[in-house]
């Protein structure tokens, strides 16, 4: 899928790693359990503490010296993730 991507719409970012959460929903990121003090909290709170928790328990790096820059464009169709001219992943 082609689209236009404005240079405003990009990011570039150390690629920490890949990891499966099972607590996401179709409109938010969750966690598993129904914790009131959690359930307050926005998508961007809950994707920073499960990027964390993966960290703490070795399943992403703590760091990003080791970790390739990427670039990350958002658009209406969805977020893609490329190194260099190489497509990584594009989620719709």
């Amino acid at each position: 899928m082609s689209a236009t991507t404005h240079a405003e719409n990009i990011r570039y970012l150390y690629y920490l790693g890949l990891f499966e959460s099972s607590a996401v929903s179709k409109d938010r990121i969750g966690f598993a359990g129904g914790d009131k003090i959690v359930e307050r909290r926005s998508s961007d709170e809950r994707l920073i503490e499960h990027v964390e928790n993966a960290q703490l328990k070795g399943d992403l790096p703590r760091d990003a010296k080791d970790c390739q820059q990427v670039a990350v464009s958002v658009s209406k169709h969805g977020l893609k993730v490329s190194i260099g001219n190489y497509e990584i992943e594009e989620i719709q």
